[in-house]
């Protein structure tokens, strides 16, 4: 089992305190269905023959068991079942079916994998149903960590990285180190930071140790394919452990198509177009595809976090393109892009965001604003 007694309580706190009831718009027990055969398991009330009938009469008819009462009834070992058990719960509790309001979902799985990152476990969009995600999970480097057998000291990671909150791993041969350290730049204007082996590699350090540090802990890889790429005998190899973590792989056709377990994957096309037009599919992509970074944070955080930094107009109107590629805003996403736009002039005097923020909030939130005094006011 590797998520521990500490984790679980963790999220049962966080469960219990947020505004959210895991059970969404559906009673508990149709909820609990969804996991658990209710009416083979042992009611603990002698009246009733299940527990479906013993969680209707007290949860519903009477409602005289604690709103946290799941969370302690060992009949639903979520406390210290196994893992697959209580993810599954958690997964549940996300389902559009469940929780149909995409914010609230999204909310919920930022809360969740904030504490699964240190156990080994991320909830990610797995596929979609009417534009809604279903989530998924899967096994990850846990954060910031990994154990030594004899030593138990934790491992960090974050050294090999720059600022940003979420983490592209450029695969590159060595004649194009100068255009990935171009996209890396690129990439770093909405708030993306990026490994490039050939110039993030300290030549007095051991460079293949930080380069495996890069990979073991990326949210993101873009392969560069140009004509020597499987000349290489590390690029194939980095790719490939991008596809064994079940990192999201973006392939950039530069001067050949992707091969092997790539040719599946769409390919963003250079042509005659700069790496900043790469960069922005990067990112579009990312947004779109709503993936999830290692600290519970998505692309969407980079990008509200490079609103509140962007010390340009060109910047603001730059990523005022990306607001329609993103499909909701948590509440606490939407007070974080409130906050850019009223306290960061490049963004509110950027004639993107002049001309569609009302909209675009109105979209992503459900909620109206207007404008007072130039600051986004919620009516």
């Amino acid at each position: 089992m590797n998520i521990t007694e500490i984790t679980r309580k963790e999220i049962m706190r966080y469960v219990m305190e947020s505004r959210f009831h895991w059970s969404g718009e559906l009673e508990e027990p149709e909820f609990l269905k969804r996991i658990y055969p209710l009416e083979q398991l042992p009611s603990r009330d002698s009246r009733f023959d299940s527990a479906e009938s013993d969680i209707w009469q007290h949860r519903i008819n009477n409602y005289d068991w604690e709103d946290d009462w799941i969370f302690e009834d060992d009949r639903f070992q979520l406390a210290d079942g196994e893992d697959e058990l209580f993810l599954k719960f958690l997964i549940e509790s996300v389902h559009p079916v469940v929780r149909p309001n995409m914010q609230e979902a999204r909310e919920l799985v930022e809360g969740y994998n904030s504490h699964l990152q240190y156990d080994g476990y991320e909830l990610y969009v797995e596929s979609r149903i009417s534009g809604r995600a279903i989530y998924g999970y899967k096994e990850i480097i846990p954060t910031n960590a990994i154990y030594d057998g004899e030593t138990s000291e934790k491992a960090d990671y974050d050294d090999v990285w720059g600022e940003g909150i979420f983490r592209v791993f450029i695969s590159h041969t060595a004649r194009w180190k100068a255009d990935a350290e171009k996209l890396k730049k690129a990439l770093q204007r909405y708030g993306i930071a990026s490994f490039v082996a050939h110039t993030d590699v300290d030549p007095t350090l051991q460079w293949l140790q930080e380069i495996e540090k890069a990979l073991r802990s990326m949210d993101l890889i873009v392969p560069l394919m140009t004509s020597d790429f499987r000349e290489s005998k590390w690029t194939d190899q980095e790719v490939g452990a991008a596809i064994g973590r079940d990192v999201p792989v973006f392939p950039v056709k530069v001067e050949c198509d992707p091969h092997g377990f790539m040719e599946k994957i769409q390919t963003i096309v250079v042509g005659d177009r700069d790496l900043d037009f790469v960069a922005n599919n990067i990112v579009k992509g990312l947004l779109i595809n709503d993936a999830v970074s290692h600290n519970g944070k998505s692309a969407v955080d980079a990008v509200l976090i490079a609103m509140d930094n962007a010390y340009s107009f060109d910047q603001g109107n730059l990523l005022a393109t990306l607001l329609p590629h993103i499909s909701a805003l948590s509440s606490q996403q939407e007070e974080s892009l409130v906050l850019a736009h009223n306290e960061n002039s490049q963004i509110s005097g950027a004639y993107g965001f002049r001309d569609h923020i009302l909209g675009e909030l109105k979209r992503l939130t459900g909620n109206i604003y207007v404008k007072e005094a130039g600051d986004l006011v919620r009516s």
